[in-house]
């Protein structure tokens, strides 16, 4: 099995949401994709976000749009969402 390839860019500065930002108005978010997304997702609602769409924190379950990646996605307290997408070819 091949190593889980993660690509991210980050600031160099900590990744955190300015203060004066709405959780719920945020747009900050980033993206990994993993070979395996499925081992991770079952780790994370021990930490508590809701699975209710409208909570923050919350998480989704993990989805495969048509034709696409699978892909699950986290919110947390601030509102900075985390995209983790399964990392195949969709072509």
């Amino acid at each position: 099995m091949a190593a889980d390839r993660i690509t991210a860019t980050l600031p160099s500065h900590d990744f955190a949401a300015p203060p004066a930002l709405s959780p719920r108005k945020s747009r900050f978010s980033a993206g990994i994709r993993l070979d395996d997304p499925d081992a991770l997702l079952p780790e994370w609602p021990a930490a508590g976000p809701a699975e209710n769409c409208h909570a923050i924190p919350r998480l989704t379950r993990f989805f495969r749009p048509e034709g696409g990646p699978g892909i699950f996605a986290l919110a947390d307290a601030e509102g900075l969402l985390l995209r983790v997408i399964e990392n195949r070819d969709t072509g």
